[in-house]
């Protein structure tokens, strides 16, 4: 009977070591592939191209969660969907692909005012000039300024006479010369945006473009007076308010009646 019984308990405990060998096999192919170890990854489940908003292809169901083992876990994947809601893409990712911060973009919605930060009324309007014109290079981003713009070679047209070539007739009226004079275009505006550029072999001068933010009339005049003008920027110190002034150098004939300037 002692033989029998230690052929009985030597087969028990093989067993339980096969057992435990199945077990331990099992638990460690759930560690690399899916068990409490593992990695969860977003993963495209279908081509996203670019510039793709997120929000859209996860409404759809195009992005699923998926388990890998840390060692097949690409570098900067997301693990959460929280982490690409309100996201673009900036390079296309093929179907299956895991999902990396190095695809994503900025927000897909704006800031209030964009990039720039517009305030509410206003508009952007970039100009570039050269830096004695532009504030000397010493304007920078925040700052304020008072925009003035000089005029030459401008001629008064009586109203009877505009009336007349509006209306397609003639008029013998002549138009009268008058002096040069300088006018201010916007007296208090915000600078949004600085770009210094480089001197060039030309002018020896650096060009600066300059974005600023200006209600619609201003911006309105400020086309015209760079196209029809010279501007100049005058930078106001911290927490100064700018003031409009009346134009200068036109005599008494700006204010004569029945004149307007062309």
């Amino acid at each position: 009977m002692r033989p029998r019984g230690l052929v009985i308990t030597v087969a028990a405990a093989l067993a339980i070591l096969a057992t435990a060998a199945v077990y331990l096999y099992v638990h460690g192919v759930q560690t690399t592939s899916g068990g409490a170890a593992s990695t969860p990854v977003i993963v495209a489940k279908e081509d996203i191209p670019v510039g793709a908003r997120l929000d859209d292809v996860i409404a759809k169901g195009g992005v699923t969660v998926r388990r890998f083992a840390k060692a097949d876990v690409v570098r900067g994947a997301v693990s959460t969907i929280a982490e690409i809601k309100g996201r673009l893409t900036n390079a296309p990712i093929v179907a299956g692909e895991q999902i990396t911060t190095a695809r994503l973009a900025g927000s897909s919605t704006q800031p209030e005012g964009g990039v720039l930060g517009i305030p509410s009324g206003y508009e952007a309007v970039t100009i570039s000039l050269q830096a004695p014109q532009a504030g000397g290079g010493l304007v920078r981003q925040g700052d304020h300024v008072s925009v003035y713009a000089t005029f030459s070679n401008i001629s008064l047209l009586p109203a009877s006479a505009l009336r007349d070539f509006l209306q397609g007739r003639a008029s013998n009226n002549q138009t009268q010369k008058i002096p040069d004079f300088i006018t201010t275009v916007a007296p208090d505006v915000q600078v949004l945006k600085v770009l210094q550029g480089s001197i060039t072999a030309t002018s020896q001068q650096a060009n600066v473009a300059l974005t600023l933010a200006l209600k619609p009339q201003e911006a309105a005049r400020l086309v015209f007076a760079q196209q029809k003008g010279a501007l100049w920027m005058a930078l106001l110190p911290p927490n100064q308010q700018g003031q409009s002034i009346p134009p200068s150098g036109l005599s008494d004939l700006i204010n004569q009646r029945g004149s307007q300037p062309v």
